[in-house]
């Protein structure tokens, strides 16, 4: 017979634990496999909002551009009234690198080789656009200087090469734009028509000098009754650009301040007692 204690045994309790994590697993799955599609709509919406912005952005830059490239021809035309001053501020205030890549960069494609040989091929004639002042010449015409720019933008078929001569063009116009001041261009297409090259009176030595070295013809081809006339400008204008410079250097070091933190307290006193077009304090003190 078996033990009392057998019958009188109580069941042992079994633990709930495994079955509670599995179920907090399979919620975790099931909330992870719904949240998955919301993430992919999420990331689509971004990709569609940054799509969106930057088309904006690249109108709102094109806009920009053309509103600059106006901008430019008006102040070219309003310069054109004092053209030898003008033509000097144009040398030392070239156009900004940042927006001739800007340009660039909303172009059409590049033309190929054959394009430009078959446009050329079409017309015995150029148009070149020096300053928006426009000159049709013929192309033969511009083999008489054949190492100049000219000469060598008759002989370039490739858009590297025409793009390291000029600034623009278009082949289908057959028009080659130049971004120079028009004066001195007539000076120096007359050097491909006639043979003689002269100089200007109401212009810049300097500038003419600046705009021969760009057209890559050289000053000593200059014609007699002007040669002569052209280098005592060009002496008188570089020695007065030297003593200029002298007396700038000269000042520089009688004026020298010293290099500690009172230096340019210094240089502010000396202004308003010894310079009164420096500043609106130097002009009362002065009188």
């Amino acid at each position: 017979m078996q033990p009392s204690s057998w019958s009188s045994a109580t069941p042992k309790a079994v633990s709930m634990t495994p079955f509670i994590l599995q179920a907090q697993e399979s919620a975790h799955r099931k909330s992870q496999s719904i949240r998955r599609p919301d993430r992919v709509q999420r990331f689509n919406n971004q990709r569609v909002m940054v799509n969106k912005t930057w088309k904006r952005s690249r109108i709102f830059l094109q806009q920009m551009i053309s509103r600059m490239a106006i901008t430019q021809k008006l102040i070219r035309r309003q310069r054109g009234i004092n053209s030898s001053t003008n033509l000097t501020l144009d040398i030392l205030m070239p156009q900004p690198i940042f927006q001739v890549r800007a340009f660039q960069l909303f172009k059409d494609p590049q033309p190929t080789r054959e394009a430009i040989i078959q446009s050329r091929s079409k017309s015995t004639r150029v148009i070149l656009n020096v300053g928006g002042d426009r000159h049709e010449v013929m192309w033969r015409t511009l083999e008489k200087i054949p190492h100049s720019r000219l000469g060598r933008l008759q002989h370039a078929v490739t858009h590297q090469e025409i793009m390291q001569l000029c600034d623009d063009y278009n082949i289908e116009a057959n028009e080659y734009f130049f971004d120079r001041h028009p004066q001195t261009f007539g000076c120096v297409l007359n050097m491909y028509r006639t043979g003689h090259l002269h100089t200007l009176e109401d212009i810049c030595v300097l500038a003419y000098h600046s705009d021969l070295i760009y057209w890559g013809i050289e000053d000593h081809n200059m014609d007699p009754c002007c040669l002569s006339r052209y280098y005592q400008k060009k002496e008188h204008v570089e020695e007065e650009m030297k003593k200029v410079n002298e007396i700038f250097m000269q000042q520089m070091d009688e004026e020298y301040f010293g290099e500690d933190k009172c230096a340019i307290y210094r240089k502010k006193l000396w202004d308003i007692l010894e310079k009164p077009q420096t500043s609106t304090a130097a002009r009362v003190s002065f009188f």
